[in-house]
């Protein structure tokens, strides 16, 4: 298999046609092999406009809405970025080529950005007080019997607001799914 040219095609047909427009962002993915972070009998399908699944309830995320989460995040070199949910290494990958500095979920300190690389059910606590002032989230917030929605969140003033930035189906990220709440 001709995996560069499943590459090119991926970047050109996925990635560029949806608005993703970060050189950096876009020169990472066409250089990284994905083939490299699925298992082998799914090397195949690595390329697709789907999620894959790994197994266990976890995913590779569709090429195009982790690179517009990601893209949302507008990261600089040297940002210091949490990653959540990043089952298969790929996601580290593309963030490291993009020239980020990787922070650890056990480090409490602040970080400029966190991405997730799956769907919530809903935000738990203590994500958004890790964010440094003027700090950027992403998540694909999933509702069920409605659409994803790819999320952004900006710590402003202590304070994280929200904004939709566009419709996105993913799985919800093991741990992560909506809590039952109490319903008369």
């Amino acid at each position: 298999m001709d995996f560069a040219e499943r590459r090119r095609n991926m970047v050109e047909g996925q990635l560029r046609t949806n608005k993703v427009i970060d050189d950096r962002l876009i020169a990472a993915m066409g250089k990284i092999a994905r083939e490299a972070y699925v298992p082998a009998r799914l090397a195949g399908i690595a390329y697709v406009d789907e999620d894959i699944p790994l197994g266990g309830g976890k995913y590779l995320m569709e090429p195009m809405v982790f690179a517009r989460l990601v893209q949302g995040l507008a990261l600089n070199p040297g940002d210091r970025v949490l990653i959540v949910g990043d089952f298969s290494g790929y996601a580290t990958a593309v963030l490291k080529d993009m020239g980020v500095t990787l922070a650890s979920d056990a480090d409490e300190s602040p970080v400029d950005a966190i991405l997730f690389v799956g769907g919530v059910g809903e935000m738990r606590r203590g994500y958004a007080e890790r964010l440094a002032e003027g700090g950027r989230m992403v998540a694909v917030v999933v509702e069920p019997g409605e659409p994803g929605r790819a999320t952004l969140w900006r710590k402003i003033g202590g304070t994280a607001s929200s904004l939709v930035m566009f419709d996105a189906g993913t799985p919800v990220l093991p741990g992560f799914e909506k809590r039952p709440s109490f319903a008369l």
